[in-house]
């Protein structure tokens, strides 16, 4: 039979949602550091459970291990009752007896109350330990409240600094990056071909999209500015014939007129 369990009677006092600071003579609200670590390590735990869960699902976890980290989580962030150890374990894809869950939690809320505003969460070494937390699902997980078994300080800490130079170096990038859009002069404008060679965008397709005069020198010949001119201009070893483009383009109406005054 489960049962919902609250806090002890004096931990309602301790204010564990929030807490009062002293911060140049005035009273601040803030939230609490420890709630907001536990509240992070909650997510850390359902996504650890899942990632089990997804790739090694052979493998049950350990009940009373599970359970002692969840019930000091839900303890710290102020819900410990057995509805929320059974929504988060059932989020995390973890199994965990009624019973081992409500001595858990009972154990949490003793400690919590004898030690008052002293008591500390668990220790991230403590809690990946009771999980058997290993590097690779520290890492895909992005674990962060909690350390893995097979890691030893010195790796950890080496991990952290290169993490935070290739912080740098990517902040350094962008800064740079920056600065050059900033310092970079506007580009100039590009004027269409067909507004170069005076006719419209339509014409400029038919005609095969000439090239304009800066692009092709001064030596070409300008294209003609009516249809009716096309091949006026060509020289004398061409056929004087319809370019396939406007073939393509021009009204079989007007073909067959020029063919029949050509006849």
């Amino acid at each position: 039979m489960t049962r919902d369990l609250a806090l002890p009677q004096g931990a309602k006092a301790l204010n564990v949602g929030k807490c009062v600071v002293h911060y140049r003579g005035d009273n601040v609200v803030r939230f609490n550091p420890k709630r907001g670590r536990m509240i992070r390590r909650r997510s850390e735990f359902i996504r650890l459970g899942r990632f089990r869960a997804q790739y090694d699902p052979e493998t049950p976890p350990d009940q009373v291990a599970s359970a002692r980290v969840l019930a000091d989580i839900l303890v710290f962030i102020g819900d410990a009752s057995n509805r929320e150890f059974r929504r988060v374990s059932g989020d995390a894809h973890v199994t965990i007896d009624d019973a081992v869950a409500t001595a858990a939690l009972d154990q949490a809320a003793k400690r919590f109350n004898h030690y008052g505003e002293d008591c500390q969460p668990m220790r991230p070494d403590r809690a990946g330990e009771l999980l058997e937390l290993r590097c690779e699902e520290r890492l895909a997980c992005d674990i962060r409240t909690m350390n893995a078994v097979d890691e030893t300080p010195e790796e950890r800490r080496h991990r952290s600094a290169e993490a935070r130079r290739e912080r740098d170096r990517r902040r350094k990038r962008l800064e740079r990056a920056s600065k050059r859009r900033a310092t970079k002069p506007p580009p100039l404008p590009i004027t269409p071909p067909w507004l170069a060679l005076g006719i419209s965008r339509a014409t400029w397709y038919r005609r095969g999209k000439p090239a304009a005069p800066a692009e092709i020198g001064e030596t070409t010949p300008r294209p003609p500015s009516n249809k009716d001119d096309v091949g006026v201009d060509a020289p004398p070893s061409q056929p004087n014939t319809i370019p396939p483009a406007l073939f393509l383009v021009t009204p079989r109406s007007r073909l067959q007129f020029g063919a029949r005054r050509a006849a």
